[in-house]
């Protein structure tokens, strides 16, 4: 079987800059900070390419000893893989068993894009202590959009003040890696998340905020059922916040000063704007706050009219169609009522049922539920 080999581990320092790289069957991949020091670690390399090894079905070689713990999961992984994606199960090989069994330094990291997902975790999620906001540019926001990235930057720094959390950003090439291009990121995500903070050496826990609730078990690239096998001795990988939809989030979120000034959701980026409120992502998000009442009072978020920016949008993914039923549901708004019956009747899958309404999770019975849980932690 052929196979992608990992070897050539390097770490380089240039003034405030550290980086890391490997060669993967000769290309460079590397991660780089301006602020936190950074080491080659070779789970971290191996989590950013097992997914293009198992989607080309080619083997994984890593020119260095593993975490037997590492090991054990990523087998356990992969067998989930199959179940969802019918991928093949590959072998990783290595030169050893790691001998290290944890890091010295005792840090807790949350994944962090100043999304609703995140946010809610940061800010609600009162069993965690974070101690660095972990952000990564060359994935949503690519390695030459300058401009977005350094409006991120301020956000991030903002945020992290005001949380007494250290702002880390972490530059890569992996989705510009030879071996990583054609791979489905909605798949490989999790473990391009896990491998950047793989590569930072004051976190030994790491926190990933769910994309969907338990209520919707989804295969998807960041999950409660796979981000815990990314876990070795050095670094436990957690999965937080699924027990809510992204919606009930957004409401928790409706009177937050930071997710007020800081929310971003888009990764289509289609115009210079932080969100571009012309995606669907950017428009669900918006009706989720006007659901609510406090769009108006996200910075972040253009004022221009909801119903026409539904009219806009082309057919959603049939997925969502429960979700955009619900803001039917809630809608106050003949117009806004009227684009959101269009758009869901023209998103329907030809000759299926309707399909299901969420009302009873994202109803108003659970918004009052939420605020009034919220009234009380205050």
């Amino acid at each position: 079987m052929q196979e992608l080999r990992i070897d050539h581990f390097k770490t380089e320092q240039n003034r405030r800059t550290y980086r890391v790289s490997a060669r993967v069957n000769g290309h460079s991949l590397w991660f780089e900070s301006d602020d936190i020091r950074l080491s080659p670690s070779p789970e971290g390399f191996a989590a950013a390419m097992l997914l293009p090894a198992v989607s080309n079905n080619l083997g994984l070689f890593i020119n260095a000893p593993l975490s037997k713990v590492w090991l054990a999961n990523i087998k356990q992984l992969m067998n989930i893989y199959r179940t969802w994606w019918n991928l093949p199960e590959i072998p990783v090989r290595c030169t050893g068993i790691m001998k290290k069994k944890a890091r010295a330094s005792q840090g807790t990291g949350l994944c962090f894009s100043c999304g609703a997902d995140s946010f809610y975790t940061l800010r609600f999620q009162k069993d965690l202590v974070i101690d660095h906001l972990i952000s990564i540019h060359g994935y949503d926001i690519g390695l030459n959009d300058i401009d977005r990235m350094r409006s991120f930057r301020k956000s991030l720094n903002a945020i992290g003040s005001a949380v007494r959390a250290r702002p880390v950003l972490i530059r890569t090439n992996l989705r510009e890696h030879p071996h990583h291009a054609g791979v489905n990121w909605t798949r490989s995500h999790g473990g391009a998340l896990v491998a950047a903070a793989y590569m930072v050496r004051d976190i030994n826990n790491l926190i990933i905020s769910a994309s969907y609730p338990y209520a919707f078990n989804r295969p998807w690239g960041t999950h409660w059922e796979t981000d815990y096998l990314w876990s070795s001795e050095k670094m436990t990988v957690s999965h937080y916040g699924a027990e809510l939809w992204r919606t009930e989030k957004l409401i928790a979120l409706r009177d937050d000063p930071l997710a007020q000034q800081h929310l971003r959701v888009c990764w289509e980026n289609k115009n210079s704007q932080v969100n571009c409120c012309q995606c669907e992502k950017c428009l669900r998000t918006m009706l989720a706050l006007h659901q609510c009442d406090s769009l108006d009072k996200f910075k972040t978020f253009s004022a221009e009219s909801l119903h026409e920016l539904v009219l806009k949008t082309g057919p959603v993914d049939p997925i969502f169609i429960p979700v955009y039923k619900d803001f039917l549901a809630h809608s106050r708004s003949e117009k806004l009522s009227g684009a959101l019956k269009r758009l869901i009747a023209e998103s329907a899958p030809p000759g299926q049922p309707p399909l299901p309404r969420i009302q009873e999770t994202t109803g108003s019975f659970l918004c009052q539920i939420i605020q009034k849980v919220r009234q009380y932690l205050r």
